[in-house]
């Protein structure tokens, strides 16, 4: 069956406009997975499985975002968390029998890169649990560093508070970031609906409250009003209580974010 839908999606049988197809397929790409009575499955169908399940991922995530919010990005995430162990196991020699080169209008098909790219990913996230956010960040021009904690990225350009509101808003709730332009820095801890914004300058803290549960970093620090009223200034070399907690309860250097706020470099 899986084989099949396959074939007619390569054969352009939905329009450019349908998404019909997706549901259903996402339904018999899950079907492949072996349940929990299928133990010891031989390495050889493994692998033959591992593939069509790693070959349908990438053309059921055409046209999706791994963080985004539509109904296709929600049915492709789900997809993928469901079956993005048995990938690791694909082999690009197997992988290869379920491409097809595109010879229809409507034709959706996947090419080996972006199955490669898929396997990858799924290799890296078995012993890093941030790849998943990494490949994300990079897919918008991110690509920040995880450091003890605080994600930290050089910007050579760009303005940093907006940057860093950005790559807040990516990464989710709790995080720390750490953006570092050519003239100011800024640092951003979240907790919950807390947002602990630094900038370089001037030289303070900003203790702001996000208003609502889909409120976002991006929303409240690089709206078009500025920042908002009713946040709480503290000068940056004398942190309150609230912000060292912060801090703390983010397992984060609080020494080195201040640093880097100061100094504008990561090391």
């Amino acid at each position: 069956m899986a084989r099949i839908f396959i074939d007619l999606l390569a054969a352009g049988v939905w329009e450019a406009d349908e998404v019909t197809w997706r549901k259903p397929f996402a339904d018999v790409l899950t079907a492949l997975s072996p349940g929990a009575d299928d133990k010891d499955v031989p390495e050889t169908p493994l692998n033959y499985l591992s593939s069509m399940i790693a070959v349908g991922l990438a053309v059921l995530s055409q046209g999706t975002q791994l963080d985004g919010g539509s109904p296709e990005d929600v049915l492709w995430q789900g997809t993928w968390n469901r079956l993005r162990r048995w990938v690791p196991q694909a082999l690009t020699e197997v992988v290869d029998e379920y491409l097809y080169v595109p010879t229809q209008s409507y034709a959706r098909v996947s090419d080996r890169e972006s199955v490669e790219s898929l396997i990858e990913l799924a290799r890296n996230a078995e012993t890093d649990p941030n790849a998943e956010t990494r490949a994300v960040l990079e897919s918008l021009g991110l690509p920040a560093e995880l450091r003890e904690g605080v994600w930290t990225l050089d910007a050579p350009s760009g303005v940093p508070r907006k940057i860093a509101a950005q790559l807040a808003t990516k990464v989710g709730d709790p995080c720390a970031v750490i953006v570092v332009g050519p003239e100011r820095a800024c640092a951003i801890l979240r907790a919950d609906r807390t947002l602990i914004m630094a900038e370089s300058q001037p030289a303070k803290w900003h203790v702001m409250t996000l208003p609502s549960s889909v409120s976002t970093p991006t929303s409240l620090l690089a709206g078009p009003d500025g920042l908002p009223s009713s946040r709480r200034m503290v000068d940056l070399d004398s942190p309150t209580q609230e912000i060292i907690a912060v801090a703390e309860k983010l397992g984060v250097d609080f020494a080195h974010v201040t640093q880097a706020v100061h100094y504008w470099r990561l090391t």
